[in-house]
């Protein structure tokens, strides 16, 4: 960000393993795709999603990265056609180079907060406005409806969002060959939870590069394969509308309470008022949305620079691009958002394969 001019990078909402909107020199495409076109050590990589990610380019481990270059004038579309219509974004992975082999290893953590909340009215201010109120008119229907609690429903949705963040690798050459084997390999995990009550993200990745060159450096092998697995539960994102509308002066759980236990509007026969604003912590924890995603990136490249003229390179690029995504999407029974229908279950698979 800032680096490059004509690209604009807008950040998500924040949530663990969330995305960002990027857009080289505004595409602005009302029907089609404006995301650049990402190309991954040569290869045009699938960029629109799938199933059960928020974010596609998270399957991808950053520490593996070596640079990242932006191409967005007709030079783009002179190398990748009218899918870079929108410009390329070009992602090299780190290779080995000669010599011992160097072992790495890092760790960070992190601790993520929500920087400011929306200013609303505690319980007790409520209550003073209610009961000013029924004394002016003498109506007392509203202050009948108060609760004694002074419950800051942001505080009990928000939390402090703990991240760690290890990757280990291995480079060097491989001796006891005829030839020179430069290799690397890494291993990362990364936990990351999310500001959000119940909204966490998981990656194991794993990289092997390998660039050997034969026949006195004429011809130039790269072999590069990454995968990674990928953990999301989701967090219910309407409850960030509902802390900021629910009445504070009620408590969050009520004793022997028919829905999990948790505080709602009722009518006089004891269902839910159909319009009225949902327990935001509630409509966190009897959810449970959560996701996987595999997904493996591999290609062979084979640069042969010729013996009779040796500006004159012969490029072959072979590779592949493959992800599966799956989730299942449960709402309690006892939640007063499906009383209705006594519970929501569903289940979603995705397959998708470039060659």
């Amino acid at each position: 960000m800032g680096k490059v001019s004509g690209l604009e990078i807008t950040t998500g909402g924040g949530s663990a393993g969330g995305g960002s909107k990027i857009r080289i020199r505004s595409g602005a495409s009302l029907n089609a795709s404006n995301d650049p076109l990402i190309v991954i050590d040569g290869i045009p990589v699938e960029s629109n999603g799938i199933a059960g990610s928020g974010n596609y380019l998270n399957t991808i481990n950053p520490n593996d990265i070596e640079s990242i270059s932006v191409l967005k004038d007709a030079s783009a579309t002179a190398l990748y056609g009218s899918r870079a219509s929108n410009g390329v974004i070009i992602i090299t992975t780190k290779k080995g180079n000669k010599g011992k082999i160097k072992y790495n290893f890092n760790t960070q953590t992190s601790v993520a907060n929500v920087g400011q909340k929306v200013d609303v009215l505690s319980g007790d201010q409520v209550r003073s406005i209610i009961t000013a109120d029924a004394a002016a008119s003498g109506n007392n229907t509203y202050k009948n409806l108060l609760g004694t609690s002074n419950t800051n429903w942001q505080d009990q949705i928000y939390r402090s969002a703990l991240g760690n963040d290890n990757n280990i690798s291995a480079s060097g050459n491989i001796n006891g060959l005829p030839f020179d084997l430069p290799f690397r390999a890494s291993l990362g995990y990364l936990n990351q939870n999310g500001v959000l009550k119940t909204n966490k993200f998981g990656r194991i990745s794993t990289s092997l590069n390998l660039s050997p060159k034969l026949w006195n450096d004429h011809l130039s092998i790269n072999v590069a394969f990454k995968y990674s697995h990928t953990n999301n539960t989701w967090a219910n994102e309407g409850a960030i509308g509902a802390a900021v509308s629910f009445d504070p002066t009620q408590p969050v759980t009520t004793p022997n309470g028919k829905y999990g236990g948790y505080y709602e509007w009722l009518q006089t026969d004891g269902k839910p008022i159909d319009l009225a604003t949902r327990n935001p912590l509630a409509l966190l924890e009897l959810r449970d949305n959560k996701s996987s995603v595999n997904r493996m990136i591999g290609n062979i490249q084979l640069d042969y620079k010729m013996h009779f003229l040796p500006d004159l390179h012969l490029l072959l690029n072979v590779g592949m691009d493959n992800a599966s995504g799956k989730g299942d999407d449960n709402t309690d029974s006892l939640s007063a958002t499906v009383y209705k229908i006594g519970g929501n279950k569903s289940h979603y698979e995705q397959k998708r394969k470039i060659q």
